[in-house]
């Protein structure tokens, strides 16, 4: 005998879903208008569908298509990185992203190393302390966690300021180093960029617990 197992719009994130459906971003109301009434192509689309304990923005259910406008927090490294039970359920694999982002890390870390020496003349020990790493960690916390453009900026202001202190105060860098992340920690959790990019829509996940089975669908069995 065949059993079927229903994940989409399960009961407990009805009223999740209906809070979301009455309080849309400008874009998803702006994309709405173009996807009601099966305007597109003829393909009945639902928004805020539930699929699992997750809630996604649009849902195709004759093509199984998942539109998501703020989808670059979900899926691709961000997703990876941030909801990764989300991404694993939603049937991408984050394991092949993580891996392409360590590979693509030990490659510019090695080729970095071997540009280092013919760039300043001279390697000691003390370059393997763990000051340096530590201060390429107050780079992406000053900048901005989360985008390239951070952790550049970052740099930029945590070396002026280095170049600054070593000249005039030496002694004082490290203490300084060490004010400085406490005060972005405590005050700007999300660097600097943060006071320029708005925030992600919270994540949309009912109350039931993380799944860990594969991608969406409806089960037969």
């Amino acid at each position: 005998m065949k059993r079927r197992q229903l994940i989409h719009n399960l009961q407990s994130s009805k009223e999740r879903r209906g809070g979301l459906r009455r309080n849309p971003t400008r874009a998803e109301s702006y994309l709405w208008q173009s996807l009601r009434r099966s305007q597109l192509d003829g393909k009945k689309f639902r928004r805020q569908h539930g699929i699992g304990p997750y809630i996604v923005d649009f849902y195709c259910p004759e093509c199984r298509v998942i539109v998501e406008l703020d989808g670059a927090g979900h899926f691709g490294l961000l997703g990876a990185e941030r909801d990764e039970a989300r991404t694993r359920f939603l049937g991408y694999r984050p394991e092949s992203y993580k891996l392409f982002v360590f590979v693509l890390s030990a490659v510019m870390a090695g080729i970095g190393g071997a540009l280092y020496v013919p760039q300043v003349g001279i390697i000691n020990p003390s370059e393997f302390s763990p000051v340096n790493s530590i201060e390429a960690v107050i780079w992406v916390a000053v900048g901005g966690r989360g985008t390239l453009v951070g952790a550049i900026l970052g740099a930029g202001l945590v070396n002026f300021g280095k170049t600054w202190f070593t000249g005039a105060l030496p002694e004082l860098w490290l203490y300084a180093l060490g004010a400085l992340f406490i005060v972005v920690t405590l005050f700007l959790p999300r660097g600097l960029m943060g006071l320029f990019v708005p925030r992600a829509r919270p994540a949309r996940s009912g109350s039931e617990p993380e799944p860990t089975v594969g991608p969406a669908r409806e089960v037969t069995g």
